[in-house]
């Protein structure tokens, strides 16, 4: 199990979920080995036994879960987009943006903008290593 990533607004009915969670995932054959959380109750109510050996993650450092890195201190997501390119071409976009890792769509917005962009590339007609006009790439 690569990982599950849930939460609700009470914390009394998070702590329900967690036997809830156990059960369903045992009944697949499948084990959760790590919980993380922002708050402490949360990690506290999590009984430890023999069938169930976890890693209570009490750091505040970030999580990677689910191909995103979780802050638990500020309950956000970190997205990091670096670009290895000294010059912007249509081929270097196109391979910043296809980076992007957001499978719950979070940031889905910003990446449509992307592909808009990539699109007026297209209606330019630029060439895959030509370098991007002044003002397209200001934009």
């Amino acid at each position: 199990m690569d990982g599950i990533l849930t939460g609700l607004n009470v914390i009394e009915k998070t702590k329900e979920l967690q036997p809830q969670l156990l059960q369903l995932l045992g009944r697949g054959g499948m084990t959760l080995h790590k919980w993380c959380s922002n708050i402490e109750s949360i990690l506290s109510n999590i009984q430890n036994s023999s069938n169930y050996q976890f890693n209570i993650l009490r750091e505040m450092k970030p999580v990677k879960t689910l191909g995103v890195l979780w802050k638990p201190n500020n309950d956000c997501f970190l997205f990091k987009v670096i670009s290895q390119q000294n010059s912007y071409t249509k081929k270097n976009i196109l391979s910043d943006i296809s980076r992007i890792c957001d499978p719950l769509g979070i940031i889905g917005l910003v990446v449509s903008k992307a592909k808009i962009f990539i699109q007026r590339l297209w209606l330019l007609k630029l060439g895959w290593e030509e370098s991007l006009p002044e003002d397209v790439s200001r934009a």
